[in-house]
Protein backbone atom coordinates (compact mmCIF):
# COMPACT_ATOMS: atom_id res chain seq x y z
CA UNK A 1 0.00 0.00 0.00
CA UNK A 2 0.98 3.64 -0.18
CA UNK A 3 1.54 3.61 3.58
CA UNK A 4 4.05 0.76 3.13
CA UNK A 5 5.92 2.72 0.46
CA UNK A 6 6.04 5.81 2.68
CA UNK A 7 7.31 3.70 5.57
CA UNK A 8 9.94 2.06 3.34
CA UNK A 9 11.13 5.51 2.24
CA UNK A 10 11.04 6.81 5.86
CA UNK A 11 8.45 9.45 4.98
CA UNK A 12 6.24 11.06 7.56
CA UNK A 13 4.45 14.43 7.70
CA UNK A 14 7.66 16.12 8.87
CA UNK A 15 9.87 14.72 6.11
CA UNK A 16 7.47 14.67 3.16
CA UNK A 17 8.70 17.90 1.55
CA UNK A 18 12.33 16.77 1.80
CA UNK A 19 11.49 13.47 0.09
CA UNK A 20 9.41 14.99 -2.72
CA UNK A 21 12.15 14.58 -5.39
CA UNK A 22 12.52 10.91 -4.46
CA UNK A 23 8.75 10.41 -4.61
CA UNK A 24 8.67 12.00 -8.05
CA UNK A 25 11.44 9.67 -9.20
CA UNK A 26 9.58 6.65 -7.84
CA UNK A 27 6.37 7.76 -9.56
CA UNK A 28 8.23 8.14 -12.86
CA UNK A 29 9.66 4.64 -12.53
CA UNK A 30 6.19 3.19 -11.94
CA UNK A 31 4.84 5.07 -14.97
CA UNK A 32 7.61 3.65 -17.15
CA UNK A 33 6.95 0.17 -15.79
CA UNK A 34 3.25 0.52 -16.56
CA UNK A 35 4.07 1.58 -20.14
CA UNK A 36 6.25 -1.51 -20.60
CA UNK A 37 3.56 -3.81 -19.25
CA UNK A 38 0.76 -2.15 -21.24
CA UNK A 39 2.76 -2.34 -24.48
CA UNK A 40 3.58 -6.03 -23.95
CA UNK A 41 7.33 -5.36 -23.86
CA UNK A 42 7.84 -6.40 -20.23
CA UNK A 43 9.32 -9.78 -19.44
CA UNK A 44 7.10 -12.27 -17.59
CA UNK A 45 9.06 -11.63 -14.37
CA UNK A 46 8.63 -7.87 -14.73
CA UNK A 47 4.91 -8.32 -15.40
CA UNK A 48 4.62 -10.43 -12.23
CA UNK A 49 6.41 -7.77 -10.19
CA UNK A 50 4.13 -5.11 -11.61
CA UNK A 51 1.03 -7.10 -10.65
CA UNK A 52 2.27 -7.17 -7.04
CA UNK A 53 2.19 -3.35 -6.91
CA UNK A 54 -0.79 -2.58 -9.14
CA UNK A 55 -2.91 -0.47 -8.48
CA UNK A 56 -0.84 1.30 -5.79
Amino acid sequence: TLANIYSWMDINPGTFSNKRPRLHQLHTIFEELQELVDSGLATPDLQASYRLWYPY
